[in-house]
């Protein structure tokens, strides 16, 4: 099972995840998908500022750079996927370490709990190709339909704002257009397919590390 890097590289790909302690869910309403899909931007940024009211109030400072690049993400009840790129040598473990932190603390507020909220630190997976990039990006972009999640109060995904409004506050369309120029609606759909083919395939069910 791939486990979390010790370094990231700059301009290097990532497929990132983890899922809640004991596979519990960890987002539970749409106030909670808000909250991770608000921090997805606010928290990828250089300088630590407490809380998402801090955040929120120093946004992107002209002299700031992201730490990464979004390219997908997928919020399903229990567990998370993003596919980014690093934009400084270990901006990916900064990002994540805050994104993890930032959530935990509203989630146990929220809910009267204390401890850790996922399976330990997150896991990740260096993305080694194009036609990899090409599948993560697929698989990330429409991780319900993986695992057959169609009610949208039940999940959270960049496949509509990028795929279909081709705008996005979160990704970077730009390097999407770069790294991605066919249909893109057709290589989300074709990745899907063949991954669905390739798990109707298997005689028991499989256990990946991509969080099944």
């Amino acid at each position: 099972m791939p486990s979390r890097s010790d370094s990231f590289a700059a301009r290097e790909y990532y497929h990132c995840f983890n899922r809640g302690v004991d596979k519990r869910d960890v987002f539970l309403d749409a106030e909670d998908f808000n909250y991770f899909t608000t921090a997805l931007s606010l928290f990828n940024q250089l300088p630590s500022r407490g809380d998402m009211a801090h955040y929120r109030c120093n946004h992107r400072q002209s002299d700031e750079q992201p730490l990464v690049s979004i390219l997908g993400y997928s919020l399903n009840p229990n567990h998370f996927h993003i596919l980014l790129r690093a934009e400084e040598d270990d901006g990916v473990t900064k990002f994540m370490r805050k994104l993890g932190t930032g959530y935990t603390m509203y989630f146990n507020k929220k809910y009267n709990r204390s401890g850790s909220l996922f399976q330990g630190q997150f896991k990740s997976v260096h993305v080694s190709d194009d036609t990899q990039l090409r599948h993560l990006f697929a698989y990330v972009s429409a991780n319900n339909l993986v695992h057959k999640i169609t009610n949208q109060k039940k999940f959270r995904s960049s496949y509509q704002e990028v795929v279909e409004k081709r705008h996005s506050e979160i990704c970077s369309l730009s390097l999407v257009n770069e790294l991605f120029d066919d249909n893109l609606n057709k290589l989300i759909t074709d990745g899907i397919k063949s991954t669905l083919h390739y798990r109707s395939s298997l005689k028991e069910p499989e256990k990946s590390y991509l969080l099944e």
